[in-house]
C-alpha cells in the first residue's frame, strides 16, 4: 500500500509540473501575440515607422514591385541614346523618263496602228523611252534631246506634241506656252500618257534605216549619254 501511495504522489507531482510548464508556454505565446498586435497598431497609427527590408521608392523596392518596367527604364536611361530610329534621307530624282512616239506626217490626227508603228520603227522613228537628265529643262533642251533620239526630226521644220483623247484613237494638240515646252509643264500635262511628236512643216522621210546605220546611231547615243 505504501508503494501505491508513493506512486500516486509521484504521478501527481509530474502532472503538476507538466501543467505548470504548459501554463508558462501559454503565457509566453500570449505575450508575444500581444506585443505583435501592439506593434501593428502603433505602426498603422503612424506612431512608430515599420521596419522593412527596403525603403519604398528606392531602386531595389521599385525593381521588386515592377521588374519589367524598371529593367526597361534603367536600360534606356543608362544607354544615353534615343530609341527613335533616324529618318532615312530621301533624295528626289534629278531625271525625267517618258515614252515618246515620233510620227512622220505633219497632218496626222490619229494614233498609229501596229503595222504603222513597225514601219516608223524601221525608219528610225516610232516609240522610244527617253530619259531627260535635267528635270527642269527648257524648250531648247527638250528639242536637242528629241532630235538626238530622232535625227530625221530635224528635217520637219520644227515639231509639236500631242496626246491621246481619252479612250479614243484620236490625238489632241498639247498647247505650247509662250516660252515653249519645258519639262515641268510636260510632266504636269502628260502624266502617264504617251507623248506623240508630229513634224510641224514637212513630212519626215520614211525610208528604212540600214541596220549598220541604226547600230552607229545607237553607239553615238550611248557615247553622249
Amino acid at each position: 500500500m505504501a508503494d501505491s501511495g508513493e506512486m500516486s504522489s509521484s504521478d501527481n507531482n509530474n502532472y503538476k509540473e507538466a501543467l505548470n510548464l504548459l501554463t508558462q508556454a501559454v503565457g509566453i505565446l500570449e505575450s508575444n501575440n500581444s506585443g505583435k498586435e501592439s506593434a501593428d497598431i502603433t505602426s498603422s497609427e503612424g506612431k512608430s515607422p515599420l521596419t522593412t527590408s527596403s525603403t519604398p521608392g528606392t531602386p531595389s523596392e521599385m525593381s521588386r514591385l515592377f521588374p519589367f518596367f524598371w529593367s526597361r527604364s534603367t536600360t534606356s536611361s543608362g544607354s544615353g541614346r534615343s530609341s527613335r530610329r533616324p529618318t532615312p534621307y530621301f533624295k528626289p530624282k534629278e531625271t525625267w523618263t517618258h515614252n515618246f512616239i515620233c510620227l512622220a506626217e505633219k497632218d496626222v490626227l490619229s494614233i498609229p496602228g501596229r503595222e504603222e508603228k513597225m514601219s516608223l520603227k524601221e525608219s528610225g522613228l516610232g516609240e522610244k523611252n527617253i530619259v531627260f537628265s535635267d528635270k527642269k529643262g527648257n524648250f531648247a533642251y527638250i528639242q536637242g534631246v528629241l532630235e538626238r533620239q530622232f535625227p530625221k526630226l530635224k528635217a520637219g521644220g520644227g515639231f509639236e506634241l500631242l496626246r491621246s483623247c481619252g479612250g479614243r484613237r484620236q490625238l489632241e494638240l498639247i498647247t505650247m506656252p509662250a516660252h515653249g515646252y519645258d519639262i515641268p509643264y510636260l510632266k504636269q500635262t502628260l502624266g502617264q500618257a504617251i507623248a506623240y511628236i508630229r513634224p510641224l512643216q514637212r513630212d519626215l522621210d520614211m525610208s528604212p534605216v540600214p541596220a549598220a546605220e541604226v547600230g552607229f546611231l545607237v553607239l553615238k547615243l550611248l557615247k553622249k549619254a
